[in-house]
């Protein structure tokens, strides 16, 4: 037995069941999120991603459509070029993630879930610090 996919495997556990508690505070993820990615197994886990990608996704729409009403012409049309762009790297990166063959497709939807999640929280964080800019000048 090679070793190599053993460790391989041992990552995946780590970054899976280990990464979602670290990076639980940042990003702007709700408390709810800490507490419930915790819990424990697989279905736990794309539950709780599950129910925090719909707040991260409406705060991340909502600070969009702020923006996008205090901006002048140009900076709306660059902004919204820039979010087609950060879209679109979602879900490029997306797409690699679920050509990965080393795990079971379970955890690896599991996996692009919560990228897809963390993605949305951070990018809601850039959006509120532009928004935020503007009042605090």
């Amino acid at each position: 037995m090679s070793i190599k996919p053993f460790i391989s495997f041992l990552t995946a556990c780590v970054l899976f069941f280990i990464s979602p508690v670290l990076f639980a505070q940042t990003a702007g993820l709700s408390q709810e999120f800490s507490n419930c990615i915790d819990e424990g197994g697989i279905r736990e886990r794309a539950r709780c991603i599950g129910n925090e990608f719909a707040l991260q996704d409406k705060r991340l729409n909502d600070v969009y459509k702020k923006l996008m009403q205090i901006e002048s012409e140009p900076r709306k049309q660059a902004l919204r070029t820039a979010q087609r762009s950060w879209i679109k790297y979602k879900e490029d990166w997306s797409k690699y993630l679920a050509l990965d063959s080393r795990f079971d497709q379970s955890i690896i939807q599991v996996e692009i879930a919560y990228f897809q999640l963390m993605a949305t929280a951070s990018q809601a964080d850039v959006l509120e610090m532009e928004y935020v800019s503007y009042f605090n000048d």
